[in-house]
């Protein structure tokens, strides 16, 4: 399998799973368009991949030779020799891909579009601009042996753009991660949103629409009671996500203590305006 198939694959989705504390990838938007993917909780970590899904917003992108990344082009003739000792070897592919700066140190970061979330070739094709709803991005050393580590902090930052005049959801997924002798660590997904300049959601409701909606109002009435806040629990221990939908703070298909937390003040303080 070439580079570039490999990495739109997942370079780390095969490797065995060790045990580990747990790793988290953010995933988290500013006003500006800025994305970034920080790392927290890692041990050992030295690889990571995750999969962000931006429908409604678009990706600045660039055509870059693959491995360079640093190198414009037009066609793999523009880019260097894959394997620079090996006068035989093959151009370095010349790919469309995210924009992204603030690679971790010491890494290398690869980023692709991808027509959904968690694809698998030949199933992730699509064109920039045109039918791609999510990127991946793996941030790896692949000149370095052993591999170092990554510090926990910022892995990468990608530039979007919000046309709209409301926030727009991420979603991160299929997140790895992989220790230097190329164990699978288990590795966790926290996303924010997209802002757009000048509108926020108050504290104490979400954006994963249109509009802000009241966090735990399952019932959509403006207001919070503790029955809806039960419903939220049920679905910290278990239940599915459609018992109270606006029990998802950052709209990542999960719901944890601390979104718990922020619906009982809504009980105990109303609905922010």
């Amino acid at each position: 399998m070439g580079l570039a198939a490999l990495l739109t694959a997942g370079a780390l989705c095969c490797m065995s799973v060790a045990a580990r504390a747990e790793t988290t990838i953010t995933v988290v938007g500013s006003s500006t368009g800025a994305v970034t993917g920080a790392l927290s909780g890692g041990t050992n970590v030295a690889g990571t991949q995750n999969d962000i899904g931006y429908t409604g917003a678009t990706v600045v992108h660039s055509k870059k030779c693959l491995r360079t990344q640093t190198t414009a082009c037009n066609t793999d003739a523009d880019c260097p020799l894959s394997d620079p000792s090996n006068p035989s070897s093959a151009k370095e592919p010349c790919t469309d891909s995210p924009t992204s700066t603030n690679i971790a140190a010491g890494k290398e970061g690869f980023f692709s579009f991808l027509k959904t979330l968690g694809c698998k070739p030949p199933d992730c094709a699509c064109t920039p601009g045109t039918d791609c709803t999510a990127i991946r991005a793996i941030i790896v050393s692949l000149n370095v042996e052993p591999p170092t580590t990554i510090a926990n902090g910022p892995l990468y930052t990608c530039q979007f753009n919000n046309p709209g005049t409301t926030a727009i959801p991420l979603r991160n997924s299929n997140t790895k991660a992989s220790d230097p002798t190329g164990n699978a660590i288990a590795a966790s997904a926290v996303t924010g949103g997209l802002p757009c300049e000048g509108c926020f959601c108050p504290v104490g409701t979400r954006s994963c629409g249109p509009t802000c909606e009241c966090l735990d109002d399952c019932s959509g009435d403006g207001e919070v009671f503790g029955n809806e806040v039960t419903k939220a629990v049920t679905i910290v221990a278990g239940a599915d996500l459609s018992v109270c939908p606006p029990a998802d703070a950052n709209c990542d298909g999960d719901v944890l203590g601390n979104e718990v937390t922020i619906g009982v003040n809504n009980v105990a303080n109303g609905c922010p305006q």
